[in-house]
């Protein structure tokens, strides 16, 4: 849900963004979410009727209050309805359709590796004039490894990985956001930490910045997560200072409104 967070809000800032899905969740699960968050509906019978959208939070201390708005949903987000709000979507954002703002693709875990998008993002860049300001992958553990890494261990190419979505941010010259898993003491944990890493320390030495998506099971049930910096290259911050954020992800909304 955050990956197609962050896509639309690079859209509404008419960025152009490439947006990878490499084994986590078909073509057609992915396009659902994108209509969810698009047409505000929900994605399954179960959940119509009245549901509560989160339209403020108020830190008191440590505990934390939510304004709500309550939104009516009678219908389920189907093919049509997500056609016309892409088409709302576009007209409001000023997005013409002939210039393609979001490339999309799709493929089995460990079937590409970044080698393999980059030359998918070339590729694209000869055929359509698509220069992405943003790439989003979805997501690099289960990518394939890079070439020459086979003889590697896994902590190694691990880090190959991660040095290769660093060099893709580089020669590209765009953001590229990914999510990566934390380790099995991550459950047991409220507020994720740079020891909270899988397979190899290093993964967290090649990004600009990392941030942790913190919930324990009754923030869940309210609506709330915390957002917290484990690590910043180009900044001051403190791993225990959080941004709570309300969410409704009935609606494919991960994040409607926030405060520190």
């Amino acid at each position: 849900w955050w990956c197609v967070e962050i896509t639309m809000r690079s859209l509404m800032c008419r960025r152009k963004v490439a947006l990878f899905e490499v084994g986590d969740m078909s073509q057609s699960q992915i396009l659902r979410r994108l209509g969810v968050r698009l047409s505000c509906r929900p994605m399954f019978r179960k959940d119509l009727g009245i549901i509560e959208v989160p339209k403020m939070l108020h830190r008191d201390g440590k505990n934390i209050e939510i304004d709500t708005v309550e939104i009516l949903c009678e219908k389920i987000a189907r093919a049509e309805a997500c056609k016309k709000a892409v088409k709302r979507f576009v007209r409001r954002n000023g997005i013409k359709p002939e210039d393609p703002h979001v490339m999309f693709s799709c493929h089995p875990n460990t079937s590409v590796n970044v080698s393999d998008i980059s030359g998918i993002l070339d590729g694209w860049a000869i055929q359509r004039n698509f220069v992405p300001d943003i790439i989003v992958i979805d997501y690099p553990d289960i990518l394939a490894p890079e070439p020459g890494c086979g003889h590697m261990t896994t902590k190694d190419r691990t880090n190959e990985t991660w040095k290769a979505l660093r060099k893709l941010s580089q020669q590209k010259h765009c953001l590229v956001v990914v999510p990566t898993q934390a380790d099995a003491a991550s459950y047991n944990v409220e507020l994720l930490g740079p020891e909270n890493f899988t397979d190899d320390r290093r993964k967290l030495d090649h990004p600009t910045g990392v941030f942790g998506l913190n919930q324990t099971k009754e923030e869940k049930a309210q609506g709330i997560m915390r957002l917290n910096w484990i690590n910043l290259r180009e900044d001051e911050f403190a791993t225990d200072r959080c941004l709570y954020v309300g969410q409704q992800l009935k609606l494919g909304r991960p994040f409607c409104c926030g405060t520190y």
